[in-house]
């Protein structure tokens, strides 16, 4: 394969040719991938995309805009042979084009891959926004197709929503002691049972495995759980006499659709020997936020809804129209009482006063001295504007 192999970078963003954000134009056909370019003794491995864009004689071109990205790939399938060899040509650009961007075409002349590298963009900038530009001319021959996009997202870059290509370097995955790394291009178990691990938040994992001429090439079979549940058994298939001089990558195992949300999951090695190993090469993580719990506009969960009664609220205050005769009785006799009380205290209240009001008329009279409580004035008493308090002062002369 020509360019940098993506799959051998840490992690990396994938974009399918199905995408609704990748715009097609031209004489692009979707297929799926046909019976020849599943023959892995031509072309080492399977397309990756369900649906291929097929470029015949004429030009295609596609576009599609990103951001937080430092490089980027566009990937597909070539089927040049010496007796039918194709005749096209390339054209791939981004804009805005900084003065540091570097763009590299592949041509091909005799050669059958399903991962080939068209083009290749490198040094962007992070943080700004391009558009890719990509055509293709086939004048005569063979056609091509594009497969996918590969993108290197930066430590910072949001891909919550991706699918990420997780290369068996990554320090996602977790390995236990049973495993080494011999050749750089798939960890290998040393031990039957040897188990690794990668956690993330998504819905679905896919696990990609690789076999060398150098190791056993029968068939072997291994498993997985996810989150703790039941083992689950796949079959790491025998690779074919016809295979025997190739470097094969395939598809091992795909996990069901699973809740969006985090996961872990586990990879168990065969406990038996003598069969074609488990060599992990990458896995592929359908990333997806956890959903949170559903909530009204006030934030009040919908687990724990607010009912509107359909009857009349009760009234703590009882009305007359639902209280029984003795209860009407008893409510008779207490405001009876509650005036013959009140009317008590009344009368108690006049009888001090008028008695407080004799007293002092007879001090009055005794001592010969004129009222100064009644002399054509009434006392007055008020506040004034700087609060104190005075009496008005009667003149007796």
């Amino acid at each position: 394969m020509s360019g940098r192999d993506p799959l051998s970078l840490p992690l990396s963003i994938l974009v399918d040719s199905s995408s609704p954000d990748i715009t097609y134009s031209g004489s692009w056909v979707s297929t799926p991938p046909t019976g020849d370019l599943l023959d892995l003794t031509r072309y080492e491995e399977y397309p990756f995309s369900e649906t291929l864009y097929k470029a015949s004689v004429g030009t295609s071109s596609l576009s599609y805009t990103f951001t937080g990205v430092t490089s980027l790939q566009v990937r597909g399938t070539v089927t040049n042979t010496q007796t039918q060899p194709g005749t096209w040509d390339t054209a791939c650009n981004v804009s805005p084009r900084g003065p540091r961007v570097v763009t590299e075409t592949f041509s091909v002349e005799g050669d059958e891959q399903n991962d080939w590298t068209f083009c290749e963009v490198r040094n962007l900038s992070a943080n700004t926004t391009y558009t890719l530009s990509f055509g293709v001319d086939v004048t005569s021959g063979t056609p091509v197709y594009f497969d996918r996009l590969v993108l290197v997202p930066t430590d910072t870059t949001d891909v919550e929503s991706a699918l990420v290509n997780v290369e068996h370097r990554n320090t996602l995955i977790q390995y236990d002691s049973s495993w080494e790394n011999p050749f750089n291009v798939a960890h290998l178990p040393t031990a039957g049972g040897a188990k690794a691990s990668i956690a993330f938040t998504g819905t679905s994992a896919r696990l990609y495995g690789v076999w060398q001429n150098v190791w056993a090439n029968g068939a072997a079979q291994a498993s997985y759980s996810i989150d703790g549940a039941p083992s689950q058994s796949f079959d790491i298939p025998a690779i074919p006499p016809a295979y025997s001089n190739l470097f094969v990558r395939d598809l091992l195992f795909e996990t069901p659709d699973l809740p969006a949300g985090p996961h872990i999951l586990e990879v168990i090695a065969p406990t038996a020997t003598g069969g074609r190993p488990l060599a992990i090469a990458n896995f592929v993580i359908q990333n997806a936020p956890a959903v949170p719990p559903e909530s009204d506009a006030a934030g009040i969960p919908q687990a724990l809804p607010v009912v509107v009664p359909t009857s009349p609220v009760s009234d703590p205050i009882p009305r007359g129209e639902t209280l029984t005769e003795g209860a009407k009785i008893a409510i008779g006799v207490c405001s009876a009482v509650a005036g013959l009380l009140m009317f008590a205290i009344v009368g108690v209240l006049v009888y001090r006063r008028k008695q407080r009001t004799s007293r002092a008329q007879k001090k009055e009279e005794a001592a010969n001295i004129p009222s100064m409580a009644f002399n054509g004035h009434k006392s007055s008493s008020s506040i004034d504007s700087k609060g104190s308090f005075y009496g008005e002062k009667i003149n007796t002369a």
